[in-house]
């Protein structure tokens, strides 16, 4: 677990059905929104709903979003907030980088408990 005072994380997911249902690209952008709101309420001292609420309350000029690829998810257009795109992020900038070792860190961790509850399938395997 980090515990840094300017390092802050969150991670979002969808699940099968929602992915079956929706697109993997809906999934992947209402995760980010998703993980957006949860990590960008860290820095509200109220409570506050909706991720363009909380940003307003922010302050867009106080926001900066990076990622990986060069898709932006519409989220320049509909937060209003500096968004940057890197192809191969997670190779170019530390933070990108950073953020995806983590995510893997927790996916690892998840298939192990996975491997545990159905052993036959050997999600361990898949780490």
């Amino acid at each position: 677990m980090i515990n840094h005072k300017n390092i802050y994380r969150t991670t979002a997911k969808c699940d099968h059905d929602f992915i079956d249902k929706q697109g993997i690209s809906c999934a992947i952008y209402t995760s980010i929104y998703k993980g957006l709101e949860e990590l960008l309420m860290k820095f509200v001292d109220q409570e506050i709903t909706g991720l363009k609420n909380i940003v307003k309350h922010i302050g867009k000029k106080n926001i900066k979003i990076m990622l990986d690829g060069k898709y932006d998810f519409k989220l320049r257009a509909m937060l209003g907030v500096e968004v940057i795109t890197v192809i191969d992020g997670d190779a170019k900038v530390p933070q990108i980088g950073m953020a995806s070792i983590l995510a893997k860190v927790q996916r690892d961790a998840e298939m192990v408990k996975y491997h545990k509850k159905y052993p036959r399938y050997r999600f361990d395997q898949h780490k």
